[in-house]
């Protein structure tokens, strides 16, 4: 398969990256990001199911620090409505949210960048303990509270300063991801016109764990040099940077943009023991590293939506 890169060369703007810094280091920070999990993972929101209330619960947040923070809407609220077959055979309705913070450039800002992250879980279920019908919710706090988190403060900081972006960048709020990359492929498929102009996909899917097992790393799906090189221009302690793999490492939602040809990586600290059970918690992320990950990645998404020479290649 043909796959579109991003061809890079000359200057990656180390000068324009340390003008940058300054102001978003104000505007983010951990204690956000630990706002966003607890909003996102709180007993209300019953674990966030495809087509629940929960789901809707979580969508409207995310709508409202969309609003919040100035990002510009195609659809009423940011909301992209659609609807999907669940496992019982209902149909359940689904939604995307979706805010676009316009390039500065008007040479560049038919350009897109997608920086997307699915905000639904596996919701709730029965099960029977010692002969009595309890409850289990599951929060999904690493799975993807942790990649909503990170990808709203994103919003954040770049909608504070965007002057910095050439390309304009598409923020996605990704519904009923659990139950077949859905909204996903609704976005790309149905809902977003100017797809053929995305030159790069960002998705941000489990990312908030540390230790043994459970390493930063930056996943390409395929050997691409230049989005490599990209991803290793980023200037900031090693400590911070990502294992940087040629390979794909579980299904999200980048998959579908990497089918249609658009470059895409997935950054993620990995799977775990408590991946897809109630005991994926939000005491158990490592938001300080969150804050460190996010810094990585907003330093990168800087460098590809501002760098003069990038041109998409086949």
């Amino acid at each position: 398969m043909g796959i579109k890169r991003i061809f890079l060369c000359g200057s990656l703007f180390a000068g324009l990256l340390l003008a940058y810094r300054p102001l978003a280091a104000q505007v983010s920070g951990e204690a956000a990001l630990r706002e966003h999990v607890r909003v996102l993972t709180a007993d209300s929101l019953t674990g966030r199911g495809a087509g629940t209330t929960g789901e809707k619960k979580a969508a409207a947040y995310i709508s409202r620090c969309f609003k919040e923070y100035g990002l510009e809407f195609i659809y009423p609220d940011g909301i992209q409505d659609f609807s999907v077959i669940g496992q019982t055979g209902d149909t359940l309705s689904s939604q995307n949210i979706v805010g676009i913070i316009p390039g500065s450039d008007p040479q560049f800002r038919e350009e897109y960048i997608v920086i997307g992250a699915h905000y639904d879980h596996l919701g709730r279920q029965k099960i029977s303990i010692d002969g009595r019908d309890s409850l289990v919710i599951y929060p999904g706090a690493d799975d993807n509270a942790s990649g909503v988190a990170i990808m709203l403060e994103l919003a954040k900081t770049i909608a504070a300063q965007p002057w910095f972006f050439k390309r304009s960048l598409v923020f996605a709020a990704f519904g009923a991801e659990e139950i077949g990359l859905v909204g996903s492929w609704y976005f790309v498929h149905r809902a977003f016109a100017p797809i053929a102009r995305t030159v790069l996909m960002v998705n941000v899917d489990m990312i908030g764990r540390s230790g043994s097992g459970n390493t930063f790393c930056a996943y390409t799906l395929t050997p691409n040099m230049e989005l490599s090189d990209m991803l290793r221009s980023v200037e900031l302690p090693p400590a911070v940077l990502p294992r940087i793999l040629d390979t794909d490492y579980f299904p999200s939602d980048h998959r579908h943009f990497f089918y249609q040809q658009i470059p895409a990586v997935l950054f993620t600290t990995g799977l775990h023991a408590d991946y897809h059970r109630s005991s994926d918690r939000a005491s158990l992320l490592d938001y300080a590293g969150m804050e460190r990950r996010m810094a990585y990645i907003r330093d990168f998404i800087c460098i590809a939506a501002t760098i003069n020479q990038a041109k998409i290649i086949q």
